[in-house]
């Protein structure tokens, strides 16, 4: 998978901004100019996924399984090229009427999803294995009426990865959950 995004966004910039130039006797480059460094966006698409069909969730308080009747999940994919020279991969992504049915009381409930991903590369590294980092947060709620039984789930954590692909020491994750 990485070796993909990686040969993908390295196609994307070789064939969307790099262009040869040629200089003639009178041409000469220039030895010294100041430039501006800037942001250069690669990618951006915006999804959005039905959730009603196939899709269910479990309440980590009571363990009861979830039938998702309605809900639009909505994806955004952002990849950018830093000033510095690194890939900078971002997913948000969060539901609107998200709505949720236990399979076996008919009991309902209003649902709420947001996370958002960031996936960093050094653009030199692109092509070899490189080590990249990964920071997610994530919040999950779902709530019915009465105490006790809704549902919450809040997780943040980092990861570092070697070239190998393993996970490096710079970890840490912090994931809370618990009923109200």
């Amino acid at each position: 998978m990485k070796k993909i995004l990686a040969s993908s966004l390295v196609l994307i910039c070789l064939f969307s901004s790099c262009k040869k130039e040629t200089f003639t006797n009178e041409q000469q480059p220039l030895t010294h100019r100041t430039v501006t460094p800037k942001v250069v966006e690669l990618y951006k698409e915006h999804s959005e996924i039905d959730l009603s069909e196939d899709w269910i969730e479990v309440n980590s308080c009571t363990g009861e399984i979830l039938d998702v009747v309605e809900g639009i999940w909505h994806v955004t994919f952002h990849a950018v090229v830093t000033p510095d020279g690194r890939v900078v991969v971002k997913f948000h992504t969060n539901t609107s009427n998200y709505r949720l049915v236990n399979v076996s009381t008919g009991v309902e409930y209003t649902g709420s999803y947001v996370s958002n991903d960031q996936l960093t590369i050094n653009l030199a590294d692109l092509v070899d294995n490189a080590p990249f980092e990964q920071t997610v947060n994530l919040s999950v709620m779902l709530t019915t009426p009465g105490g006790g039984n809704n549902s919450t789930l809040k997780a943040t954590y980092h990861i570092t990865f070697n070239a190998n692909g393993s996970p490096t020491g710079a970890w840490f994750d912090n994931w809370r959950f618990g009923c109200q």
